[in-house]
């Protein structure tokens, strides 16, 4: 009998011992609805009898959430299922493997480019170790991942410098410029060390679906007076699902793009192995 694992990240803040927001102080990058957002993805998981975990702002941290998905890799079988979603800061470091596009606005040579980032509580958890993690699932895994942030795989690549402050009550789960360049300064060989040398990604036997919570030109928001506060793409995600006008994946992401408010546009893609019919499928259904 095929079975489901789901792990859910939330990160209302970040510790200020690792993040800088400029030479001399720290940040702790706080969000008021990142919690809620991943308590909301585990109990739609129980619903469809995922076997949940739940990763909240301090129990966050890079090694409890590199071994949760290496723990769920271990236990999962050709025509099982891992359900991810994070919520949280999203943010970038520089590319040092050459495997992203140029972007001169990090510190160093004008040619650095950047790797995506997801904020975790301790420090930041960049793709190339993502793809490491995913490189572990077998071959007929499926793998489906919100992630409710920014610089989330190819998100907010063109965006540059810092946005204007948002409206009462609106928070923006993106990094600032500043913070970004501060935290790769003070940390820069830690996060050049983590980096894959390029060409040397792991093939990626399971399939893979990312939903993450806008476009290239936009910026993940939440809505902190909404009761309890909720990211806007998992707002989108929940009111969607509610409605339960979908027979597959392709009819959800467009029900869940049409239902995030802000302006918001949530971004879908696949990679790893070539299952047809994931797309197809009725979401969240394990074996299905």
């Amino acid at each position: 009998m095929a079975k489901g694992i789901s792990l859910h990240i939330g990160i209302n803040r970040v510790d200020p011992g690792h993040y800088w927001a400029n030479e001399v102080e720290t940040w702790d990058g706080p969000l008021e609805g990142c919690e809620d957002d991943a308590r909301s993805m585990q109990e739609l998981a129980k619903t469809q009898s995922f076997t949940t975990h739940i990763l909240l702002t301090e129990e966050a941290t890079r090694e409890k959430v590199k071994e949760q998905i290496a723990d769920a890799a271990t236990q999962l079988d050709a025509g099982d299922y891992f359900f991810l979603t994070y919520s949280g800061h999203g943010s970038q470091v520089a590319d040092i493997s050459g495997d992203e596009a140029e972007d001169g606005d990090l510190p160093g040579k004008k040619s650095d480019r950047r790797d995506e980032t997801w904020c975790l509580y301790d420090a930041q958890l960049l793709d190339d170790e993502l793809f490491e993690l995913w490189g572990g699932f077998k071959k007929g895994v499926r793998i489906l991942i919100f992630s409710d942030s920014c610089h989330s795989g190819t998100v907010a690549k063109n965006i540059f410098g810092d946005p204007p402050p948002p409206p009462k009550g609106v928070g923006l789960r993106v990094v600032p410029r500043a913070t970004l360049a501060a935290t790769y300064k003070v940390h820069k060989n830690f996060y050049d060390g983590l980096q894959s040398p390029a060409g040397e990604r792991p093939k990626i036997a399971a399939s893979v679906l990312l939903i993450s919570g806008c476009q290239d030109d936009e910026l993940s928001q939440e809505d902190q007076l909404s009761v309890p506060p909720h990211g806007y793409f998992t707002l989108g995600v929940l009111d969607a699902w509610k409605s339960g006008g979908f027979n597959n994946y392709q009819e959800f992401y467009e029900i869940v793009r049409a239902s995030t408010p802000g302006g918001q546009n949530p971004n879908l893609y696949t990679f790893g192995g070539d299952d047809p019919d994931f797309l197809k499928s009725k979401p969240l259904v394990i074996g299905g």
